[in-house]
């Protein structure tokens, strides 16, 4: 019983979805200004058309009282100052998974964009690589503090982080 998996995000104009044969129904996954508010099942003969405005009528009557207060939270919500902030250091303790760093990275250093180099370091501790490939990889990203730690074992990298901290 497979359904369509569809992403929506209701601050942008919403879409006509169409079923094929081989689904059975429709799973969507409601979201406003990236944050999740719902996820929604229907179950349909297929193949069908969901038009925008019977989509709409489907989330707004189903989660349209959630859509409102995340709308006004985010209305009364006040700024973050982050200027009173301490100074922060994320260290990232790896060993050959250099993959799994980029990964990772691709979510902080947009955080780290938003509050300032200086009040939010990250620093990736190489632990005993077989390879350079971390190495590599955090040679490309300037705001990126990289160290490598010769001795193998997570609490020879932690200490490294807190020296370098």
């Amino acid at each position: 019983m497979p359904y369509a998996i569809v992403h929506l995000e209701v601050t942008q104009a919403l879409p006509t979805l169409e079923l094929t044969a081989d689904k059975t129904g429709v799973a969507l996954i409601v979201r406003y200004h990236d944050k999740l508010v719902g996820l929604l099942l229907q179950a349909l003969a297929t193949p069908y058309t969901i038009q925008p405005t019977e989509l709409a009528e489907w989330v707004a009557t189903s989660i349209g009282a959630k859509l409102l207060q995340e709308s006004i939270r985010q209305e009364v919500q006040p700024p973050i100052n982050t200027a009173g902030f301490p100074a922060l250091t994320v260290a990232i303790c790896t060993k050959d998974r250099s993959d799994n760093v980029a990964r990772l990275l691709t979510s902080l250093l947009p955080l780290q964009q938003a509050t300032g180099e200086r009040q939010f370091e990250i620093l990736v501790v190489d632990n005993a690589p077989s390879d350079d490939r971390t190495q590599r990889l955090l040679s490309q990203l300037p705001s990126v503090r990289y160290t490598c730690e010769p001795k193998p074992g997570l609490d020879f990298a932690r200490n490294r982080a807190l020296k370098e901290a």
